[in-house]
């Protein structure tokens, strides 16, 4: 049926949900373009473009309409035959250099009219808190560059914290079941080298929980001054919920319960399908990508409708680096080269509210890895200032 066919009658109003495929927005363009002149001109179209950093634009020099970037251009450039548009675009994106940088072109994908900076809420914690002037203490731990051990002392010190975070979380929170806790190991793009780490991890896992059973002091002796890293903003402060600081003998009896959940792969609710794949939640260390099958990948539970939670070492590549929320993230391990400005912001996922654990909160990564992201920082607030003086001189992009 036509678009008008289904808006028929007035105040109708139509909702689709459209994934960024070529073929699919070709599909859509063509769908409106068959609309009768009579027809366009009682319809408005609005298009809201989500991660739009990601695909659909064009950098180059020249007028080159490929792929998304055309399919988009079509969309957005419906109009009567007398040159009167009937599509608004409004774009969405944490790292918003590329939109900036693209053509402009008349009827492009260009911000002319306004860019509107979101203010950050107070209890975020950004790329000031970890790499810029907001920084508390030492989140940041620094990784040797290109460990040729793929199981590196850094990642052993990162998967450690990890455990005993999670316990200390479980111990301010009344048990680990209550909380989802992710930990993320990126390193490389390459799907056979992340399905290479999860039995290391795991054995790793299994000697600390050997290590554990047989003289608990070597986890106290680890997590007392990594704690003390990071100060904790006890009474809130700032815009953060009350950050509360978990003694030894209160984490000790959640230790072995976070590592029988990882080795043991624990799961989380029932199986269900979601975009004709089955799912299951679960602990464990998983290997998010398109190597894995749909039901050993990350996912996780409903604890609002009374499922169990995930506590879950996460290894991939790009599946983890856009658009997935990691719930509960308490603990990155980020050794992946990637110089882009938006590929290195988006890639790292530790950014995002850490409710009453922003103290627990760490990052591995390079040297090299974190002066970019000091350097990111940088411009990131820079762009921002740009921006706040443009809105208060009522200054559009296009001028």
């Amino acid at each position: 049926k036509s678009l008008s066919s289904h808006l028929a009658g007035d105040g109708k109003r139509g909702l689709l949900v459209v994934k960024k495929h070529s073929p699919i927005l070709l599909k859509l363009a063509d769908w409106l373009e068959e609309e009768t002149d009579d027809s366009l001109r009682k319809l408005a179209v609005l298009v809201i473009d989500d991660e739009a950093a990601q695909a659909g634009l064009d950098v180059g020099k020249g007028d080159e309409l490929e792929g998304l970037h055309k399919q988009l251009r079509r969309i957005v450039d419906l109009r009567t035959s007398d040159c009167k548009r009937r599509c608004a675009y409004l774009a969405y994106t944490a790292t918003p250099y590329a939109n900036i940088l693209t053509s402009q072109v008349d009827y492009g994908l260009y911000p002319r009219d306004f860019i509107y900076p979101l203010e950050k809420p107070r209890a975020y914690v950004g790329s000031q808190e970890l790499f810029g002037d907001a920084r508390v203490g030492d989140p940041v731990q620094i990784e040797a560059d290109d460990p040729d051990d793929l199981l590196s002392d850094g990642l052993r010190n990162a998967i450690r914290w990890f455990v005993v975070a999670t316990a200390a979380r479980a111990a301010l929170m009344g048990g680990v079941e209550t909380f989802h806790s992710s930990m993320l190991i990126h390193t490389t793009q390459s799907t056979e080298e992340q399905i290479s780490y999860r039995p290391l991890v795991e054995g790793l896992l299994q000697q600390l929980a050997e290590e554990f059973a047989r003289e608990p002091a070597v986890m106290r002796d680890y997590y007392l001054p990594t704690l003390r890293q990071v100060p904790a903003r006890e009474g809130g402060g700032e815009g953060f919920i009350d950050e509360r600081v978990a003694e030894w003998p209160d984490v000790v009896p959640h230790v072995p319960r976070v590592l029988e959940r990882l080795l043991q792969r624990t799961p989380a609710g029932e199986p269900f399908t979601e975009d004709g794949r089955l799912q299951r939640a679960h602990s464990g260390v998983i290997v998010d990508n398109s190597k894995v099958d749909s039901v050993d990948r990350l996912t996780y539970s409903d604890i609002a409708a009374g499922e169990p939670s995930v506590t879950v070492i996460a290894i991939g590549g790009n599946t983890l680096s856009r658009g997935l929320t990691l719930e509960g993230l308490v603990c990155s391990y980020f050794a992946r080269t990637a110089r882009p400005y938006a590929t290195l912001m988006q890639m790292g996922r530790w950014f995002g509210y850490r409710p009453g654990y922003r103290h627990l909160m760490r990052v591995w990564t390079t040297q090299c890895l974190f002066d970019w992201c000091q350097e990111l920082d940088s411009v990131e607030q820079y762009l921002r200032r740009e921006l706040e003086w443009m809105q208060e001189q009522r200054i559009k992009p296009s001028e």
